[in-house]
């Protein structure tokens, strides 16, 4: 394990780069101005790094040559039964053995497809396992060697991931190239990757190797060495997904989150749109009273929030009274109540509550006098801050330095480790602790 401690002080904190936190700042901006969830986020980032792939489909041969391969493969360690338990076939092993016995090898896809739609036995235990149990309409395909070999017992522990965001056409070749060089050294593997060529413009993550810490570095050789067996097919594949730490310009790395109830992506987009709305809101109170040049006019901070608030509450109003008029109730205005004289009237009148309300994390300010019942949203005005603030080199800079530091302070919430955010809360010292029971 002392190799995994020197592992993680090596490895770096991908939000330290700036052009990754512009990027996922973009991501956060398209979130809220559509007032969008942490989901809608979460989706925006898994796209980050698949804007130029292709969908064009793999070559037939080689999805036949794969396919194929791996079917022979398994059938005959099936058929050759060494180490092979019925148990793990729910006491079916027997009528699966005589399924295969009435196949022949195959050569293509489609006599794969064939084949499991004659068998159902076949299809159930199949060598490849997708996501859904619609086999032909699946987003991931799972092979694990566990399988191929025909035991089903777990043979890599899922505690690390290494990402590949490859091009449709290159998958197949990539996975066989890995695959065929675990096989003949004997080194387990547990994979998945995306089948359909149109998801590829959906995901930065084609092919996903999970590992352990005896595997991880193995596959890194591995890969490698592909690299240099076929590098005109690594040179088409696009930077790893944009929270992974880049082991090099092709393959990103993470730790398996804690829980099975979110991907590694998600357990850290949760972090970030806090994180970033925390950091949007305390250089906000910060600087109210900054000058910000927004429209080629110049305001301070807290009175652009609020006459930009009022204005588009105003505007949402009036389209609102004119579809429904019975609005005007609820509201207690008309059409042409919405004027100049009661713009000003409400803007100096909320103008000074606007940083007390951001300080309380509220989203929007009430306006209640005169029968009035007024509700002004600020996300439009904190969004248009927002895009201030990255288009100045000075604020950009200490706007990212709060957003770090809210990541620091919210990771354990997250259970994500503060330092490298790669990894989980509480990993240094899980390592620190297996090397110390080494010694011993």
């Amino acid at each position: 394990m002392k190799n995994f401690y020197d592992f993680y002080k090596l490895c770096k904190n991908p939000l330290y780069d700036d052009e990754v936190l512009k990027k996922v700042l973009k991501a956060y901006r398209e979130m809220a101005k559509y007032n969008n969830s942490s989901d809608s986020f979460y989706r925006k980032i898994e796209t980050i790094g698949a804007e130029n792939k292709k969908n064009t489909p793999p070559p037939q041969k080689e999805k036949d040559l794969f396919w194929s391969a791996l079917f022979n493969r398994w059938k005959r360690n099936i058929l050759r039964g060494e180490n092979i338990s019925d148990k793990a076939y729910n006491g079916e092993l027997r009528e699966l053995v005589e399924a295969l016995e009435k196949t022949q090898d195959i050569s293509t896809y489609n006599e794969f497809i064939e084949i499991i739609r004659k068998y159902p036995i076949i299809d159930k235990y199949k060598m490849i396992r997708p996501e859904s149990v619609d086999f032909e309409h699946r987003e991931w395909n799972y092979v694990l060697s566990s399988n191929i070999n025909g035991t089903r017992e777990l043979d890599v522990n899922p505690n690390y991931r290494l990402y590949i965001n490859s091009e449709a056409s290159d998958t197949y070749q990539i996975l066989a190239g890995f695959i065929g060089e675990c096989s003949q050294e004997k080194i387990p593997y547990y994979l998945k990757f995306i089948e359909d060529p149109k998801d590829y413009q959906e995901r930065a993550d084609s092919i996903v190797i999970w590992a352990d810490e005896k595997t991880l570095f193995k596959y890194y050789r591995i890969l490698n060495q592909l690299q240099k067996r076929m590098p005109n097919v690594i040179s088409r594949c696009s930077e790893p997904p944009i929270l992974t730490m880049k082991i090099n310009s092709w393959i990103g790395f993470g730790e398996e989150p804690n829980s099975i109830e979110q991907s590694y992506t998600s357990a850290r987009s949760k972090i970030l749109v806090e994180s970033i709305s925390n950091a949007l809101r305390t250089w906000i109170i910060e600087n109210s009273e900054k000058k910000v040049n927004i429209n080629k006019l110049d305001f301070p901070v807290k009175q652009y929030i609020a006459a930009r608030s009022v204005k588009d509450g105003f505007d949402s109003m009036k389209k609102e009274i004119k579809t429904r008029p019975k609005s005007i109730l609820s509201y207690g205005v008309n059409d042409s109540d919405l004027n100049r004289d009661l713009y000003i009237e409400v803007l100096n009148d909320i103008i000074d509550d606007v940083i007390p309300a951001i300080k309380s994390d509220d989203d929007s300010i009430d306006y209640n006098k005169n029968g009035k019942n007024l509700r002004f949203y600020f996300r439009n005005s904190l969004n248009d801050v927002l895009d201030f603030v990255m288009n100045s080199d000075v604020d950009r800079k200490l706007f990212f330095e709060k957003i770090r530091e809210n990541i620091k302070q919210n990771s354990k919430k997250y259970e994500i480790d503060e330092e490298k955010f790669i990894f989980n809360d509480g990993y240094l010292e899980q390592i620190k602790r297996n090397e110390d029971c080494e010694r011993t």
